[in-house]
């Protein structure tokens, strides 16, 4: 599943030890005047410096030294070297030259750049590093640590020689450079293990003899600890306190007694796998896939999933509405049968539910609802074996009549109490090509505990206008009485009371005008009280309509329209005039808000697409346009005619 995934990266920090230390640098603001740039090759002030490569690119958030050959550009050679002041580390018995870098090698293998490290030890420079292979990353640098006691001298230097080999190569970084006695070393190597929800074991060799240690085990991203780990002498450390689905580091040191501590090694990062669920659970889809989930590419019911990883149901909008919160799979030729897979379920206690909202379109609609092919089914399917055998629990097919406002599928989870159960929801063309082209829908997939007041669902807006509109519902189970909330638009779910009605539809007066509005409904079920609420669904009310023909008398009956225009076609029928493509100057036919942001009407007074007639003009145009109306017949204006227009 998704979330089983081990990350192995484990970078030794590069924190600054408490033993005796004979040279630091972390390059942060400069190349210090102590260290000595030999700047060699073909070109000047093309060398060491203190930076970012490329401006902004480093390894742990600040400056480090840098030579860049791929900067510098092709056809100047760099022979670049980075020297130490001199120090003494006479006396020293475990002397560690600690670095960071990230070299960046032309090509790998036995090309013509190199990165090489040397010690002096008071008569010759010693090679202690030669590269010739990528090392370390940008954010995640690669962390040297060389054991250099064979080289004490009084008077020890450090170099970094790099050697672009007259090629046009890449750059090397080095930062938080340390020399220092250790008298207790790190330990290394770390491993995490036997990863459970809950716990996870970690091992590590040893830098000595030691046989104490402290572990850090914290929310990645922590950074190094700054203050005690816990105590062990156990290697492997077991933790069994850790939380599900959650990403991890862990940090180790050696403990050596009246030697002390050792630097930090790590992070070491791990994220701790899925638990078994216990009910309630709701996973609403904001990311897919979602933590614990899977999804599958082939199977069918009977083989059970197979090709985990990647199928066809993908992220978008419920009913085309949107582009995320769901799973949508569009089924339509003889192809698929793809699955999206759930985690595991304690159904101890009881007795649960799961549900589901779930919707056909035809493709690409928002207020069409499709009819399944021939042979093609969307099912619910259940197993109790860890994916082995599955049964189904709900099937829709060709028969299956899902309105337009969707749908909430419920499955009885009666007869599974007390065992450990998953869900895969399969989509399936089947083997016949029928012509039917669907957008299947699902989202808010729960397991509860059966709700006393079942909810209802399948919520609509109909019979909208300036004032009013019905909404109506499918009841979640015998119940007569419900609760309605009519708010504006992002409210969110009510915390109060809504409408109580008996009335399915409800209609909803004394609306205000071109104003966006949600709609909550819920159950009332009397003695076993309320449902939770169902919703929202949105609406938005018509503008004003404009007022009748004025200054019009009629002599008797009363005054009708005798010519009307909604512009919902593009041309209008029978006008004319010198166009209507919308170039710049000329008349077009535009959708609400279609042109410019907050230009044109948001939408039509009768119901309409809210389409209108719009002259473009853009800067300075001078043009003239025209719309001319077909000839309109006045010789049954006994009393007069007006003009009206919105």
């Amino acid at each position: 599943m998704k979330n089983i995934t081990l990350i192995i990266a484990l970078i030794f920090t590069c924190s600054w030890v408490s033993a005796q230390t004979y040279l630091q640098e972390d390059f942060n603001t400069e190349i210090p005047a102590t260290w000595t740039i030999t700047d060699g090759g073909g070109g000047t002030n093309d060398s060491w410096a203190s930076g970012q490569q490329g401006g902004g690119n480093n390894l742990d958030g600040t400056n480090s030294a840098i030579v860049d050959s791929d900067s510098n550009g092709n056809g100047t050679e760099l022979i670049e070297t980075l020297t130490s002041p001199i120090f003494d580390t006479t006396g020293a018995v475990a002397l560690f030259l600690d670095f960071d870098q990230y070299y960046n090698d032309l090509a790998g293998g036995a090309d013509s750049d190199s990165g090489v490290v040397e010690v002096f030890d008071g008569t010759n420079w010693i090679e202690v590093l030669n590269q010739d292979a990528d090392a370390g990353l940008f954010g995640a640098p690669d962390q040297q640590h060389i054991d250099i006691t064979a080289y004490s001298n009084a008077n020890m230097q450090i170099r970094f020689v790099y050697n672009d080999g007259n090629a046009w190569a890449w750059y090397w970084l080095v930062d938080n450079v340390q020399v220092y006695n250790s008298t207790c070393n790190f330990p290394s190597d770390i491993t995490v293990t036997n990863i459970t929800a809950n716990s996870a074991v970690i091992g590590w060799t040893a830098g000595g003899a030691e046989m104490d240690w402290e572990v850090v085990v914290q929310p990645i991203g922590s950074g190094e600890p700054t203050g005690a780990g816990t105590m062990t002498n156990n290697n492997p450390y077991t933790i069994s306190t850790l939380t599900a689905i959650t990403e991890y580091e862990v940090y180790v040191r050696s403990d050596c007694g009246a030697d002390g501590f050792s630097i930090w090694a790590g992070p070491m990062n791990f994220e701790t796998a899925c638990d078994v669920f216990v009910p309630d659970y709701l996973e609403s889809f904001t990311t897919i896939v979602p933590d614990c989930w899977d999804e599958a590419g082939d199977g069918d019911a009977i083989t059970g999933p197979t090709g985990l990883g990647a199928g066809d149901w993908n992220q978008d909008g419920f009913l085309n509405n949107g582009a995320t919160g769901a799973y949508k799979i569009n089924l339509w030729q003889a192809a698929k049968s793809d699955w999206i897979l759930t985690p595991q379920f304690d159904l101890t206690g009881g007795p649960f539910q799961a549900d589901f909202d779930f919707g056909v379109l035809t493709f690409n609609t928002t207020d069409t609802a499709g009819t399944l092919g021939s042979d093609d089914t969307v099912q619910l399917l259940i197993s109790t074996d860890n994916g082995t055998t599955w049964t189904s629990l709900i099937t829709f097919d060709s028969a299956s009549n899902v309105p337009v406002t969707g749908t909430q599928a419920v499955a009885d989870l009666t007869a599974y109490s007390g065992q450990i159960v998953q869900f895969g929801i399969l989509g399936s063309e089947g083997t016949v090509d029928d012509p039917e082209d669907n957008d299947v829908f699902v989202d808010n997939f729960r397991v509860r505990a059966i709700p006393t007041c079942p909810e209802p669902s399948s919520l609509s807006v109909a019979n909208v206008t300036d004032n009013a509109a019905d909404i109506s519902w499918i009841a979640g189970g015998a119940e007569m009485d419900w609760e309605v909330a009519i708010q504006a638009a992002g409210t969110g779910t009510p915390t109060g009371a809504g409408i109580a009605t008996q009335n399915n539809p409800y209609s909803a007066s004394a609306l205000t005008a071109s104003t966006a509005y949600e709609v909550y409904v819920r159950s009332d079920c009397g003695a076993n009280g309320l449902s939770s609420w169902v919703g929202p669904i949105n609406f938005t009310t018509l503008n004003v309509p404009p007022p009748a023909p004025l200054g019009v008398t009629c002599a008797s009956g009363v005054s009708s329209f005798i010519f009307t225009e909604n512009f919902d076609d593009n041309p209008p029928s029978g006008w004319t005039g010198t166009g209507f493509d919308g170039s710049n100057g000329n008349w077009d036919i535009a959708a609400a808000g279609a042109n410019s942001f907050g230009t044109g009407p948001a939408n039509a007074y009768d119901g309409g697409s809210g389409t209108h007639l719009e002259y473009e003009a853009t800067g300075d145009a001078t043009d003239i346009a025209s719309a001319i109306s077909p000839a309109i017949d006045l010789t049954a204006a006994l009393d007069g005619a007006e003009l009206s227009f919105f």
